[in-house]
């Protein structure tokens, strides 16, 4: 086991001949070196940038959103009603896990809210609301029913 002497002084890390042969620069070296990096005698105010005040600044511009379309509200619904008919496939399939299923139940969800969302930020005929409405509902149904425990083969 390798022990230290508290007493002892431990060598310097640097070679000492080396660190007497470095040169040493004098002040004045340095300050005119200084000097020309900060450019004092040869920058004018020419070369300045000028900087834009703040009241100049155009504020952000952000492209309004269509309303959605009823055509294109459809088709939301039209996608919601087809996952949940591969959700039912796969409930129906005997060798399907719950894990399988949970992807598909996290893109119901997806397209649920989606369609909440649309419903409550537009004005859309009241027939197409209905169906949204409905769809919604629905699928909120299934998710709460698959979340709880319904389709558990323990019960």
């Amino acid at each position: 086991m390798i022990g230290f002497d508290p007493d002892k002084l431990v060598s310097p890390l640097m070679d000492q001949k080396k660190v007497e042969n470095q040169s040493k620069t004098d002040n004045t070296e340095f300050r005119t070196f200084f000097q020309q990096a900060v450019g004092s005698e040869k920058t004018g105010k020419n070369d300045v940038a000028s900087v834009a005040f703040v009241s100049d600044i155009r504020p952000a511009q952000f492209e309004a959103q269509e309303e959605p379309s009823t055509t294109m509200i459809a088709d939301q619904v039209d996608q919601l009603v087809d996952t949940m008919e591969t959700y039912q496939r796969q409930l129906m399939t005997h060798d399907a896990t719950l894990k399988d299923i949970q992807p598909i139940l996290e893109k119901i969800a997806e397209q649920s809210e989606a369609l909440s969302a649309i419903s409550k930020q537009t004005d859309i005929n009241d027939n197409l609301k209905a169906i949204v409405d409905q769809s919604v509902s629905l699928s909120s149904q299934e998710i709460i029913r698959f979340n709880s425990g319904h389709y558990n083969d323990a019960n």
